[in-house]
Protein backbone atom coordinates (compact mmCIF):
# COMPACT_ATOMS: atom_id res chain seq x y z
CA UNK A 1 0.00 0.00 0.00
CA UNK A 2 1.29 3.92 -0.98
CA UNK A 3 1.01 5.50 2.05
CA UNK A 4 2.43 8.76 1.23
CA UNK A 5 -0.45 11.73 1.13
CA UNK A 6 -0.27 15.03 -0.98
CA UNK A 7 -2.27 17.74 0.65
CA UNK A 8 -2.99 20.39 -1.91
CA UNK A 9 -4.58 23.94 -0.51
CA UNK A 10 -3.20 27.44 -1.18
CA UNK A 11 -3.43 28.39 2.64
CA UNK A 12 -0.44 27.67 4.00
CA UNK A 13 -2.06 27.55 7.26
CA UNK A 14 -4.37 25.39 6.52
CA UNK A 15 -1.98 22.85 5.16
CA UNK A 16 0.27 23.15 8.83
CA UNK A 17 -3.31 22.28 10.77
CA UNK A 18 -3.82 19.59 8.03
CA UNK A 19 -0.30 17.95 8.55
CA UNK A 20 -0.19 18.12 12.23
CA UNK A 21 -3.31 16.49 12.88
CA UNK A 22 -2.15 13.40 10.41
CA UNK A 23 0.55 13.22 12.29
CA UNK A 24 -1.69 12.65 15.60
CA UNK A 25 -3.35 9.86 13.54
CA UNK A 26 -0.06 8.33 12.95
CA UNK A 27 0.23 9.29 8.96
CA UNK A 28 3.41 10.39 8.57
CA UNK A 29 4.95 10.75 4.93
CA UNK A 30 3.18 13.71 3.95
CA UNK A 31 3.81 16.27 0.98
CA UNK A 32 1.80 19.44 0.57
CA UNK A 33 1.53 22.04 -2.31
CA UNK A 34 -0.45 25.54 -2.36
CA UNK A 35 -0.68 25.21 -6.55
CA UNK A 36 -2.59 22.14 -8.30
CA UNK A 37 0.02 22.79 -11.38
CA UNK A 38 2.96 21.73 -9.23
CA UNK A 39 1.20 18.67 -8.05
CA UNK A 40 0.84 16.73 -12.08
CA UNK A 41 3.92 15.06 -11.93
CA UNK A 42 2.91 13.46 -8.81
CA UNK A 43 -0.56 12.56 -8.73
CA UNK A 44 0.10 8.68 -10.01
CA UNK A 45 3.28 8.69 -6.98
CA UNK A 46 0.87 8.86 -3.88
CA UNK A 47 -1.38 6.70 -2.19
CA UNK A 48 -4.01 9.79 -1.40
CA UNK A 49 -4.35 13.96 -2.39
CA UNK A 50 -6.15 15.60 0.18
CA UNK A 51 -7.20 19.19 -1.71
CA UNK A 52 -9.36 21.94 -1.65
CA UNK A 53 -12.00 23.10 -3.94
CA UNK A 54 -11.39 26.92 -3.67
CA UNK A 55 -7.80 27.29 -5.13
CA UNK A 56 -6.36 29.91 -7.81
CA UNK A 57 -5.46 29.09 -10.68
CA UNK A 58 -6.51 25.15 -11.04
CA UNK A 59 -9.48 24.78 -8.52
CA UNK A 60 -10.56 21.78 -7.30
CA UNK A 61 -13.06 21.15 -9.88
CA UNK A 62 -10.92 22.00 -12.62
CA UNK A 63 -8.46 19.32 -11.09
CA UNK A 64 -10.65 16.76 -10.54
CA UNK A 65 -11.21 17.04 -14.33
CA UNK A 66 -7.49 16.85 -14.37
CA UNK A 67 -7.54 13.51 -12.66
CA UNK A 68 -10.18 11.96 -14.38
CA UNK A 69 -7.63 13.25 -17.55
CA UNK A 70 -4.63 11.92 -16.64
CA UNK A 71 -6.98 8.19 -15.38
CA UNK A 72 -5.35 8.42 -11.85
CA UNK A 73 -6.64 6.32 -9.95
CA UNK A 74 -5.25 7.55 -6.50
CA UNK A 75 -7.45 7.75 -3.94
CA UNK A 76 -9.36 11.01 -2.83
CA UNK A 77 -10.49 13.40 0.03
CA UNK A 78 -12.19 16.79 -0.87
CA UNK A 79 -12.43 19.76 1.56
CA UNK A 80 -13.93 23.05 1.66
CA UNK A 81 -15.35 25.94 3.47
CA UNK A 82 -18.15 26.08 1.41
CA UNK A 83 -21.26 24.27 3.16
CA UNK A 84 -22.34 20.46 2.22
CA UNK A 85 -24.19 21.15 -0.52
CA UNK A 86 -21.18 22.11 -2.53
CA UNK A 87 -18.92 19.60 -1.31
CA UNK A 88 -21.65 16.78 -2.17
CA UNK A 89 -22.16 17.75 -5.48
CA UNK A 90 -18.67 17.94 -6.05
CA UNK A 91 -18.46 14.55 -4.99
CA UNK A 92 -20.92 13.21 -7.31
CA UNK A 93 -19.34 14.74 -10.06
CA UNK A 94 -15.94 13.47 -9.12
CA UNK A 95 -17.48 9.56 -9.05
CA UNK A 96 -18.80 10.48 -12.60
CA UNK A 97 -15.48 10.79 -13.34
CA UNK A 98 -14.84 7.55 -11.71
CA UNK A 99 -12.53 9.20 -9.46
CA UNK A 100 -11.52 7.13 -6.08
CA UNK A 101 -13.35 9.10 -3.72
CA UNK A 102 -13.07 8.20 -0.10
CA UNK A 103 -15.02 11.25 1.01
CA UNK A 104 -15.29 15.08 1.90
CA UNK A 105 -14.95 17.55 4.66
CA UNK A 106 -15.76 20.95 5.93
CA UNK A 107 -13.27 23.76 7.05
CA UNK A 108 -12.22 23.63 9.86
CA UNK A 109 -10.96 19.68 9.96
CA UNK A 110 -12.46 18.16 12.60
CA UNK A 111 -9.57 15.65 13.65
CA UNK A 112 -12.69 12.59 14.47
CA UNK A 113 -13.78 13.00 10.77
CA UNK A 114 -10.38 12.83 9.64
CA UNK A 115 -9.43 9.97 11.20
CA UNK A 116 -12.77 7.99 9.61
CA UNK A 117 -11.60 9.02 6.37
CA UNK A 118 -8.06 8.21 6.80
CA UNK A 119 -9.39 4.85 8.23
CA UNK A 120 -11.74 4.35 5.02
CA UNK A 121 -8.95 4.76 2.61
CA UNK A 122 -6.96 2.11 4.63
CA UNK A 123 -9.15 -0.81 4.26
CA UNK A 124 -10.16 0.52 1.05
CA UNK A 125 -6.16 -0.11 -0.44
CA UNK A 126 -6.12 -3.36 1.46
CA UNK A 127 -8.99 -4.81 -0.07
CA UNK A 128 -8.51 -3.42 -3.28
CA UNK A 129 -4.57 -4.65 -3.41
CA UNK A 130 -5.94 -7.98 -2.53
CA UNK A 131 -8.50 -7.95 -5.06
CA UNK A 132 -5.79 -7.51 -7.62
CA UNK A 133 -3.77 -10.29 -6.15
CA UNK A 134 -6.40 -12.43 -6.61
CA UNK A 135 -8.31 -11.51 -9.96
CA UNK A 136 -6.01 -10.85 -13.09
CA UNK A 137 -6.80 -7.66 -15.10
CA UNK A 138 -7.53 -8.38 -18.34
CA UNK A 139 -5.42 -7.07 -21.31
CA UNK A 140 -6.28 -6.37 -24.81
CA UNK A 141 -3.94 -6.73 -28.02
CA UNK A 142 -3.18 -3.71 -30.52
CA UNK A 143 -5.18 -6.69 -33.20
CA UNK A 144 -8.64 -6.48 -31.16
CA UNK A 145 -8.10 -2.91 -30.93
CA UNK A 146 -8.21 -2.27 -34.37
CA UNK A 147 -10.67 -4.47 -34.95
CA UNK A 148 -13.27 -3.05 -31.91
CA UNK A 149 -12.37 0.54 -34.17
CA UNK A 150 -12.74 -0.98 -37.58
CA UNK A 151 -16.35 -2.62 -36.70
CA UNK A 152 -17.04 0.44 -34.51
CA UNK A 153 -17.22 -1.30 -31.37
CA UNK A 154 -15.87 1.82 -29.93
CA UNK A 155 -19.10 4.20 -28.37
CA UNK A 156 -19.46 7.44 -26.80
CA UNK A 157 -21.21 8.38 -23.83
CA UNK A 158 -21.64 11.74 -22.66
CA UNK A 159 -21.37 13.24 -19.18
CA UNK A 160 -23.17 16.90 -18.68
CA UNK A 161 -21.01 19.81 -16.89
CA UNK A 162 -23.27 21.86 -14.63
CA UNK A 163 -22.14 25.37 -13.10
CA UNK A 164 -21.06 24.97 -9.56
CA UNK A 165 -22.17 28.04 -8.97
CA UNK A 166 -25.89 27.95 -9.71
CA UNK A 167 -26.26 23.87 -11.24
CA UNK A 168 -27.11 25.73 -14.83
CA UNK A 169 -26.16 22.97 -17.39
CA UNK A 170 -23.45 24.17 -19.62
CA UNK A 171 -22.41 21.43 -21.91
CA UNK A 172 -21.12 17.50 -21.60
CA UNK A 173 -17.91 15.87 -22.12
CA UNK A 174 -17.31 12.91 -24.66
CA UNK A 175 -16.22 9.82 -22.88
CA UNK A 176 -15.14 6.68 -24.84
CA UNK A 177 -16.40 3.27 -23.62
CA UNK A 178 -15.45 -0.14 -25.87
CA UNK A 179 -18.58 -2.58 -26.32
CA UNK A 180 -16.85 -5.58 -26.28
CA UNK A 181 -18.92 -8.45 -27.91
CA UNK A 182 -18.14 -11.09 -24.67
CA UNK A 183 -16.54 -8.45 -22.05
CA UNK A 184 -19.25 -5.87 -22.05
CA UNK A 185 -18.58 -2.71 -20.80
CA UNK A 186 -14.64 -1.77 -21.23
CA UNK A 187 -13.30 1.46 -19.34
CA UNK A 188 -10.78 3.84 -21.02
CA UNK A 189 -8.33 2.68 -18.48
CA UNK A 190 -7.76 -0.88 -20.57
CA UNK A 191 -7.52 0.69 -23.84
CA UNK A 192 -6.15 4.16 -24.34
CA UNK A 193 -2.69 3.75 -23.21
CA UNK A 194 -2.96 0.77 -25.67
CA UNK A 195 -3.60 2.71 -28.58
CA UNK A 196 -0.96 5.44 -27.63
CA UNK A 197 1.56 2.32 -27.72
CA UNK A 198 0.19 0.90 -31.12
CA UNK A 199 0.02 4.09 -33.10
CA UNK A 200 -3.86 3.31 -32.83
CA UNK A 201 -4.31 6.41 -31.31
CA UNK A 202 -5.14 9.01 -34.05
CA UNK A 203 -7.79 6.75 -35.55
CA UNK A 204 -9.52 6.10 -32.27
CA UNK A 205 -9.76 9.71 -31.26
CA UNK A 206 -11.12 10.12 -35.09
CA UNK A 207 -14.12 7.77 -34.81
CA UNK A 208 -14.74 9.35 -31.13
CA UNK A 209 -14.71 13.41 -32.57
CA UNK A 210 -16.73 11.97 -35.43
CA UNK A 211 -19.13 10.41 -33.23
CA UNK A 212 -19.68 13.79 -30.52
CA UNK A 213 -20.32 15.95 -34.12
CA UNK A 214 -22.53 13.77 -35.25
CA UNK A 215 -24.42 14.07 -32.14
CA UNK A 216 -23.88 17.68 -31.19
CA UNK A 217 -25.69 17.89 -34.65
CA UNK A 218 -28.56 15.88 -33.75
CA UNK A 219 -28.93 17.88 -30.38
CA UNK A 220 -28.66 21.14 -32.79
CA UNK A 221 -31.18 19.94 -34.98
CA UNK A 222 -33.93 18.57 -31.72
CA UNK A 223 -32.88 22.28 -30.58
CA UNK A 224 -30.28 21.86 -28.21
CA UNK A 225 -27.58 24.08 -28.31
CA UNK A 226 -24.73 22.87 -25.75
CA UNK A 227 -20.94 22.74 -26.52
CA UNK A 228 -19.62 19.37 -26.78
CA UNK A 229 -15.98 18.48 -25.26
CA UNK A 230 -13.52 16.26 -26.46
CA UNK A 231 -10.85 14.53 -24.75
CA UNK A 232 -7.60 13.93 -26.83
CA UNK A 233 -4.09 12.18 -25.84
CA UNK A 234 -0.57 14.33 -26.60
CA UNK A 235 -0.05 11.60 -28.99
CA UNK A 236 -2.71 13.10 -31.51
CA UNK A 237 -0.65 16.29 -30.60
CA UNK A 238 2.97 14.79 -32.00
Amino acid sequence: MNNKILILDDDLFQIKLLTQQLYNIKCNDIVSFTDANDTKNLLHQVGLIIFDLNMPNIDGIEFIRLLAKQQCDTAIILMSGEDERILNAAVKLAKHHHCKVIGAMQKPIQTDNLKALIQKWRGEETTAALKKESIPRKSYSATELHEAITKRQLVNVYQPKVSMNDGTFKGVETLVRWHHPTDGIVFPDQFISLAEESGLIDDLTNMVLLEALQQSNRWQAAGLSCSVGVNISIDNLI
